[in-house]
């Protein structure tokens, strides 16, 4: 709430609040689109007509997350850019003032590039290769959750009506596993969220991945790595049953 009062009042008001959202749109779509494309091709292609295992599950999961991770970091990268930038502050308290970087999303990409250069835009993918775990977590949950409920529907109607016909799902079943499955996955692979995203902080010069880690449980102890955890899950929890619904 403190976060939300103070964006309000020195970031423009209601627009503070959308910083970075184009971006943060082409970004989602991306990753979400490329995921599914390559996660189902690879269930397709170790499925062939047999039941699939859960190593079957967490393999293709990973390695879909990880090309995932490698297309759309750049991305990733302006968005967290665009939303840690700040407005010029009356603060007299401030010692330094607070200056706008970027104009816009595509500013920010040029100026980016030319400071940073080609490998810049990928600052932050080795914790991005650890929070994959995410969607592994995430996808191999729904998954299995999906097949265990079909079977205990399957075995209902058999049992009462003889009836063999394969059931399907409907939406609140999609909503509610892919909801439960997405709030396990966010806990459980939340630290390397933050880590990344003070990683790829401009306003902070950290050395590398274990500096983050070091001055971060140094100054926050063990608190400081599920630091936003509470506002994210109200945001992706049901983005991820939104997206389910309609994917499905």
């Amino acid at each position: 709430l403190d976060t939300v009062r103070n964006v309000y009042r020195t970031e423009n008001g209601v627009r503070g609040l959308y910083r970075g959202l184009v971006i943060n749109t082409v970004a989602s779509g991306t990753a979400w689109g490329s995921y599914f494309l390559i996660y189902n091709a690879l269930k397709e292609q170790h499925r062939q007509n047999k039941s699939l295992s859960v190593v079957n599950y967490t393999l293709d999961a990973t390695i879909a997350g990880m090309v995932t991770i490698m297309i759309t970091n750049p991305l990733f990268l302006i968005k967290t850019r665009m939303c840690l930038q700040y407005s010029m502050t009356s603060e007299t308290s401030s010692s330094t003032a607070r200056v706008v970087k970027y104009t816009s999303s595509w500013h920010a990409f040029k100026t980016l590039i030319r400071t940073d250069g080609l490998m810049g835009m990928y600052k932050g993918i080795v914790p991005g290769f650890f929070g994959t775990i995410n969607g592994t977590i995430q996808m191999v949950t729904y998954d299995l959750m999906k097949e265990w409920w079909l079977r205990r529907l399957n075995r209902r109607k058999a049992a009462n009506s003889g009836d063999a016909t394969p059931q399907s799902l409907n939406s609140f079943h999609y909503s509610l596993f892919s909801g439960l499955s997405k709030i396990l996955a966010v806990t459980c692979t939340y630290p390397f969220q933050v880590i990344r995203i003070r990683f790829q902080d401009q306003h902070q010069n950290y050395a590398n991945i274990v500096d983050v880690v070091r001055k971060t449980f140094r100054n926050e102890k063990f608190y400081g790595f599920y630091k936003g955890l509470i506002p994210c899950l109200l945001r992706v929890t049901p983005a991820a049953s939104l997206t389910f619904i309609v994917y499905e």
